[in-house]
């Protein structure tokens, strides 16, 4: 166990050595390239939370913009919507303005048709009045008729004109 020991004293100590000679060798060069490396690192890291800023920025005004955009178009349609409420109010005001001057129209014509059948049968009875008067004054009478006939007898037989000339 004495030999395990002793090479691992050996070769912690070569492993010494060789990070002295390393650290001689490349040494200013290692830590050049580390400090490089540190400073791309870090202007890496903050490129990128430029960027990211950036990017958030970007995002945050685009959602401002929609939501300006979509409001504009909220309150547009609201307009609209509330002109052509206003229109179809004034279309339905208009409509039962026409559909009473209509009825009102109607209800003239009605009344003058009637009036004027009114007049028109008022006229007839009086016609039918008149005639059934003059009816009643040109009516004759049974012995009338009969002296009459008598007399148109007579008359074509030709005794009537001797009585006249006797």
């Amino acid at each position: 166990m004495n030999n395990d020991s002793n090479d691992k004293v050996v070769s912690d100590s070569s492993g010494e050595n060789v990070d002295k000679i390393r650290e001689i060798l490349f040494g200013n060069n290692m830590r050049e390239f580390e400090q490089r490396f540190n400073l791309l690192e870090t202007n890496h890291k903050a490129e990128i939370d430029n960027l990211q800023k950036s990017f958030e920025q970007h995002l945050h005004n685009l959602d401002n913009l929609f939501n300006e955009k979509i409001k504009s178009l909220q309150t547009r349609m609201q307009e609209m919507d509330a002109g052509l409420s206003e229109n179809i109010n004034k279309l339905d005001s208009k409509l039962a303005d026409v559909e009473t001057i209509m009825q009102s129209d109607l209800h003239g014509q009605k009344q003058d048709v009637l009036n004027h059948i009114g007049d028109v049968r008022q006229g007839l009875m009086e016609q039918i009045t008149n005639n059934r008067d003059m009816l009643q004054n040109h009516k004759i009478g049974k012995q009338e008729l009969s002296a009459l006939f008598a007399e148109l007898a007579l008359k074509a037989s030709g005794e009537l004109d001797d009585e006249a000339s006797s």
